[in-house]
């Protein structure tokens, strides 16, 4: 087992809705523990349509992070990106983390893409993130910062653009 290794508690199964809140569009595969790591191959994200191509998509992780790890066949978390935009837009409390769920893992796409999120928008997106992980009250945070609705809202859907146009769909 190598120190990579030790670092790996598993392997998760992600979803994204993207276009429709209750339909999932892609999935990904992500490792958690000590590090989490979204699969990447040369900076691009490796999305799939089907949960059939979990076993292909597995196979492209190096050998030394996953070995003696199983293939998951359930999904651990999902990345509802329309539920996430609405709330965003005009939600009063985040209840089920959905916005949280998406900002952490774009933050872990972009860590491994090497993607760079504009200042301005890290900021932003940093600050609500961290307000999120301690509190459901969306509107409260608009009441205690400089940021708008809009410029969160413009930075959340950056992060879609780009993980999008930087992925690679297996099929």
């Amino acid at each position: 087992m190598t120190a990579e290794n030790k670092l790996v508690e598993g392997i998760d199964l992600v979803c994204f809705n993207f276009f429709h809140e209750n339909e999932v569009d892609l999935y990904m595969l992500s490792t958690y523990g000590e590090v989490d790591l979204p699969l990447t191959v040369d900076g691009s994200l490796i999305l799939f349509h089907s949960t059939n191509l979990t076993k292909l998509a597995f196979s492209l992780f190096p050998e030394e992070l996953v070995k003696g790890q199983s293939i998951p066949v359930e999904v651990a978390l999902t990345c509802n990106v329309p539920l996430a935009v609405k709330k965003i837009k005009s939600g009063k409390v985040d209840q089920k983390a959905s916005i949280l769920n998406c900002l952490n893992m774009f933050f872990d796409i972009f860590k491994v893409s090497n993607l760079d999120i504009p200042e301005t928008y890290r900021k932003n997106l940093y600050a609500f993130a961290d307000y999120l992980t301690f509190e459901k009250n969306i509107v409260a945070f608009f009441d205690t910062t400089e940021a708008k609705r809009v410029d969160i809202l413009q930075a959340f859907l950056w992060c879609v653009g780009t993980v999008l146009s930087n992925s690679k769909i297996l099929s």
